[in-house]
């Protein structure tokens, strides 16, 4: 559920901060509801609970899934149809995040890191460092 929702709920926690003027009235309305003060005593409450939630959700959830994965990153390494990862219950639960994922590398990124490889092997060999 947290993943189907995450990207509703992360936008309309950080429209809370969205304010801008209109016409030649300098107060400060909410983007989302033009009728909504943005320095308003309730607005302001609303302010302080996003802060609070933009910690808890749009941060939370992914910081979440990390730790959650990272206690099978061992089994996740394996092939998908292996009896090790497909038997594991809990890992199982977590598919939706890592059953569609394969590891790739663009040909670009996969030049440029060759390139650095070169350059630094030969800065290795001006200083002679061996390792």
């Amino acid at each position: 559920m947290t993943f189907a929702l995450y990207a509703a709920v992360s936008t309309t926690i950080f429209n809370t901060f969205l304010c801008d003027e209109y016409g030649d009235d300098e107060t400060l309305y909410l983007v989302a509801d033009k009728r909504v003060d943005c320095n308003s005593d309730e607005h302001l409450f609303y302010k302080k609970y996003a802060t609070f939630m933009a910690f808890v959700y749009p941060v939370g959830i992914p910081v979440l899934y990390y730790f959650l994965l990272a206690q099978h990153r061992i089994i996740l390494k394996l092939p998908n149809e292996d009896p090790e990862k497909l038997g594991n219950a809990k890992l199982q639960k977590l598919s939706f995040l890592w059953d569609e994922y394969e590891p790739k590398v663009s040909e670009r990124a996969r030049r440029a890191s060759e390139r650095v490889l070169r350059k630094t092997r030969r800065h290795e060999r001006r200083l002679h460092i061996h390792y």
